[in-house]
């Protein structure tokens, strides 16, 4: 799912430019009377999924104003179909993941605990919501330290030490690390780089990033 949402955000322009009006006819999805880039814009849902509606059967609505649940079951089905579990393992393969949604942020900490685990660099990561991801073989170790508040919970492979995700104690959601993953490229670069009051003067930043002292203010 993850790599067909970037290839839609790669050509959203162009698939939006080929549905307007300049372009010529908007394109009808069977014999409704909106289109697809009206579909994916009130369905929140993207083009690319919304021209999928006509085989899966969803063409004689006549109004998009309500949608009866039926229709919210059909777009769970389409929705379903499209998606591409991302997956990942550690070093010795004993540990293996899946994640079933996009991420919800994606960036390069600078802390000092991440250093440990980072050999020395920042620890580029993305979160994902917790029931989204899932191990889908092996049972990973865990260390959570009991000397600090709302300590977070490391998971990782106990035979070659693979550090997987962080567990976060105040929200449903699971940092991965980006290096677990097996298709690196779904990752396209941090949005942020955080907790740089720790970074150490080898510790690159790429142009554009935005950083911050510690956290984002939420």
């Amino acid at each position: 799912m993850i790599k067909l949402w970037r290839e839609y955000l790669k050509n959203q322009a162009k698939i939006e430019a080929a549905l307007t009006m300049e372009a010529g006819p908007p394109e009808k999805v069977c014999d409704s009377p909106f289109t697809a880039r009206d579909i994916s814009r009130k369905w929140d849902l993207p083009v690319f999924a919304a021209e999928q509606m006509p085989s899966m059967g969803i063409c004689s609505l006549k109004t998009y104003d309500v949608l009866p649940d039926a229709v919210y079951a059909d777009l769970e089905i389409i929705s379903g179909e499209m998606q591409m579990a991302t997956t990942g393992r550690c070093y010795c393969g004993e540990l293996k993941y899946e994640i079933n949604g996009a991420p919800q942020w994606q960036a390069q900490c600078h802390c000092r605990e991440c250093q440990y685990i980072s050999g020395g660099g920042p620890n580029y990561f993305m979160i994902v919501a917790a029931d989204d991801f899932s191990f889908t073989e092996g049972t990973p170790r865990q260390f959570t330290r009991d000397d600090i508040d709302n300590p977070r919970t490391r998971e990782f492979c106990g035979t070659c030490g693979t550090h997987m995700i962080t567990r976060l104690p105040d929200r449903p959601a699971v940092v991965v690390k980006v290096g677990t993953l097996d298709d690196v490229s779904v990752y396209e670069g941090p949005q942020m780089a955080i907790f740089t009051c720790d970074m150490q003067p080898f510790h690159v930043i790429a142009e554009g990033v935005q950083s911050v002292d510690k956290l984002p203010q939420r």
